[in-house]
């Protein structure tokens, strides 16, 4: 296929502009390049004027008296993220108060956000019009991937700067919408939010709202991830399996993410074998850190650290069975022992900690590797956890 001109695709000389000032003058968003992950990759230049632009998004959501999204709306800077968002819940969900929860998502939501309507919200919250026109330019870029050019139609960047803010904008509707509904409490991370309801006449009632903003904005809710009922029945939510009322066990990982492990480890396994056949494989510190990260993530969300050692036991062992790949099971055994260590580290601090553990002055203080314990009386900086 014939490329583009180069106008079309945004070379030209007014997008060397300085950006000291206002980056808004002339410029206009250069040849986007997608990787084979589908994350979409900017040029210097274009990154700068993105940086620009989160810059003046995030200042305005914050503002007190501007943009400013509700305090249900997670994943922006400063709004705790994951760990805040999976906090708040697990405490609604201890008070007893919200017994019906809606959880869904919008279906491919960044693919499918309208551009017209994008820059119709940000003119309705008051941006300039510099800030309008750069996000009107950054969604009708031109991409390449293998060869293939297309000017975008539909959609945000896939992996830019910009998009988190540009998407909370874009759902600030249904944000308004849920917050609208007296006795309810709305909670949003990205395009997955769940809606606690006191009654199952309020939870009806939030499902048509939802629905109906939903449709106002050209999307739609997922039917495979949508779940309404009853919180007792158990649920997942960023990752994170709520256990039924009939289920003694606490939080753990939801068996999409259990899925996630496991594909992403059989893909880090298959890369090892490649190096090694190659003779350039000289250690698996790469995925030995990868398991290490992911223990941390685990641990944010409030999760122990021997149950999310279990589940990477499980997900090797399983590996194991399953391949017949001689090199992926020797690697997988190999993680396994891994595991092992870790676990035996995680057994040994506990005891330590908890042989430390003192009480003083009605005090107490201590407690396990992944959560510290503080008395009730008021004083201590921290509360108690379970």
């Amino acid at each position: 296929m014939k490329p583009p001109s180069l106008a079309l695709c945004g070379h030209d000389p007014r997008r060397s502009v300085s950006l000291r000032g206002v980056p808004v003058a002339g410029w206009r968003c250069g040849l986007v390049s997608i990787s084979h992950d589908g994350y979409e990759c900017f040029d210097p230049v274009d990154k700068e004027v993105v940086s620009w632009l989160y810059d003046q998004l995030l200042e305005a959501l914050n503002a007190p008296d501007g943009a400013s999204i509700g305090a249900g709306c997670y994943h922006l800077k400063g709004r705790g993220g994951i760990t805040g968002a999976t906090q708040e819940l697990e405490t609604l969900l201890a008070s007893g108060d919200y017994p019906y929860i809606i959880r869904s998502d919008a279906k491919g939501y960044y693919a499918h956000i309208r551009h017209h309507k994008l820059v119709g919200l940000l003119k309705d919250y008051g941006f300039s019009r510099e800030v309008c026109r750069v996000t009107t330019q950054l969604c009708q870029r031109m991409t390449v991937r293998r060869g293939i050019y297309q000017e975008c139609q539909q959609g945000i960047p896939l992996g830019c700067s910009a998009s988190p803010a540009l998407a909370a904008i874009y759902l600030s509707p249904l944000d308004r919408a849920m917050n609208s509904l007296a006795g309810v409490r709305y909670l949003r991370y990205m395009d997955d939010w769940v809606i606690l309801c006191p009654s199952r006449w309020k939870m009806r009632r939030a499902v048509k709202l939802m629905n109906q903003t939903l449709s106002a904005l050209g999307l739609c809710a997922h039917p495979d991830k949508t779940f309404i009922g009853k919180t007792s029945k158990g649920f997942d939510f960023l990752g994170v399996q709520y256990p039924a009322k009939s289920q003694t066990t606490g939080l753990s990982l939801s068996a999409v993410s259990k899925g996630r492990l496991n594909q992403h480890l059989m893909d880090k396994f298959s890369h090892a074998a490649r190096l090694y056949e190659q003779g350039r494989l000289h250690s698996l510190g790469a995925i030995e850190l990868y398991l290490t990260h992911w223990l941390r993530w685990a641990k944010g969300l409030g999760l122990a650290a021997t149950n999310t050692l279990d589940a990477i036991t499980q997900t090797l062992q399983q590996i194991c069975r399953d391949t017949a790949d001689v090199m992926i099971e020797t690697f997988s055994r190999a993680m396994l022992a891994w595991v092992k260590k870790q676990q035996e580290k995680t057994n040994n601090e506990n005891e330590i900690i908890t042989k430390e553990r003192v009480v003083t002055g009605g005090h107490v203080y201590g407690g396990l590797t992944d959560m510290h314990w503080h008395c009730l009386c008021g004083e201590c900086p921290y509360p108690r956890r379970k």
